[in-house]
């Protein structure tokens, strides 16, 4: 009798997927009372995002990004996909230093404006809770061309 020994199943490996907008919370880092600052007709802000889901899941570095308003209207876009990427555990937080300038052609914003992380393979947005229900604080001023088409918005790398 010829007795064939038994072959390995294949099973693939794999790894975390992609965090999506149910697995994360971001919020701005508030020192001082103050979480947007200004400087040189830019406004700054600390973003925190933190995987508020019950397995760890993987970010890109980099998100494309909007500032909206009160009412959805796109105020600004910017930002590009990162190149590499980060696995976020479960409670894990990362930062971001956001800023925005030179926001001229544009409706004025209605309250509360907030940063929206566009997630890559169609994971969904992110959208930063406001410090109030009247924040302003990301608007930067028109320091250009006041016909010249919306401002500037861009981040850091996400970062531990």
């Amino acid at each position: 009798m010829l007795f064939r020994s038994p072959t390995a199943a294949s099973v693939p490996v794999t790894g975390p997927s992609s965090c999506t907008e149910t697995d994360l919370r971001a919020s701005i880092d508030v020192n001082d009372g103050i979480g947007w600052t200004g400087a040189m007709g830019s406004r700054m802000a600390t973003i925190r995002l933190r995987n508020a889901g019950s397995a760890a899941c993987v970010i890109a570095d980099l998100d494309p990004l909007e500032l909206v308003d009160g009412e959805g209207r796109l105020l600004i876009a910017g930002g590009h996909p990162g190149s590499s990427s980060l696995v976020l555990r479960p409670g894990e937080v990362v930062a971001t230093t956001v800023r925005t300038a030179d926001l001229c052609a544009a409706p004025e914003p209605v309250a509360p404006v907030r940063v929206r992380f566009l997630l890559g393979a169609g994971s969904g947005t992110v959208t930063v809770e406001p410090l109030s229900a009247s924040d302003v604080g990301g608007v930067p001023p028109c320091n250009g061309d006041p016909n010249a088409p919306a401002g500037e918005i861009e981040m850091h790398a996400w970062a531990p």
